[in-house]
């Protein structure tokens, strides 16, 4: 399941997005011990998909997002807190938008910046102990051309794909898909990069979680069986065989092909039924891939 971290100031509105997401009124005080609730993804495809073909059950996908408390904005965080973010696909950065003396975009700034400094510090200890262990090897000079960029106080997502995959192990924070999160309207707000403005108390749930897909290079897909109407969540471009592995294993290991039909041409032909008899179906191959919004059904041994 897709992990999102919150992260942010102290009274940010970080617990109260947390809430509204996550339905979850419990609030763990730790710092280090995370508030993990699970947030379904409202989609209006889907309901009307499962209206169509009256099914009388939906499952919408799944999000799982964790808060942690922050501290004051003054005085940052500790160099342990990181650790909390690692495991996260995606960083949500809460900024305040709503008090009389607040500054969102300097906000979303210096949150940013965190994340540098936080990556430039446990970069400076993985050069370090290399060099005292004797093991500066080949990955030597794409480590040195890290900090150059952290140095420079600019993101690690600026690497080629190619050179995050070789060090996809070190857990740096900087190269994470991040969204900014502008909670409340007090000002306006201009940003280069992802961000989403609303009410932490209450806001329009889909086009939020649009902008989070959208990220997170994901896509939606659909499926009916019997009397469920589904939606899975995959990454753009995943192989249609790997994708059916999402549904089950068994249909992945035995994948003939997949039946689809684009969400549009269900709503315009108004059956499934009808548009297999019409032959307007596209049938893929095990290397063929799904586009956002496809009805899919897999045939499979």
């Amino acid at each position: 399941m897709t992990r999102v971290a919150l992260f942010g100031y102290s009274q940010a509105g970080k617990t109260t997005l947390f809430q509204t997401l996550t339905g979850k009124k419990e609030e763990i005080y730790d710092p280090f011990q995370p508030n993990v609730g699970i947030a379904r993804l409202p989609d209006n495809r889907l309901t009307r998909i499962a209206e169509i073909l009256q099914s009388r059950k939906t499952v919408f996908p799944e999000m799982e997002f964790y808060d942690w408390k922050g501290f004051p904005e003054g005085q940052g965080f500790p160099p342990e807190y990181f650790k909390n973010l690692t495991e996260a696909d995606l960083l949500l950065l809460v900024v305040d938008n709503f008090s009389p003396a607040a500054d969102p975009g300097q906000q979303a700034l210096s949150l940013k910046m965190e994340l540098i400094f936080s990556d430039e510090e446990k970069l400076e200890k993985i050069l370090r102990n290399r060099k005292d262990q004797g093991k500066l090897d080949q990955d030597q000079q794409l480590l040195l051309k890290c900090q150059k960029l952290l140095q420079e106080e600019k993101p690690l997502a600026l690497l080629p794909e190619e050179n995050r995959r070789q060090l996809s192990g070190m857990d740096f924070l900087s190269w994470k898909p991040q969204v900014v999160f502008v909670n409340g309207d007090a000002r306006a707000f201009s940003w280069k990069e992802s961000f989403f403005q609303g009410n932490a108390t209450g806001f329009d749930l889909e086009a939020f979680f649009q902008v989070v897909k959208e990220s997170l290079g994901l896509i939606v897909f659909y499926t009916v069986k019997g009397e469920k109407a589904q939606a899975w969540l995959i990454p753009a471009r995943m192989e249609a065989r790997m994708a059916a592995g999402k549904i089950h294993k068994d249909m992945e290991k035995g994948f003939i092909k997949a039946g689809v039909l684009p969400y549009k041409d269900l709503l315009e032909i108004g059956s499934w039924q009808k548009a297999k008899s019409l032959g307007v179906l596209k049938f893929l191959g095990p290397h063929s891939v799904f586009n956002d919004g496809d009805v899919v059904e897999i045939f499979f041994h």
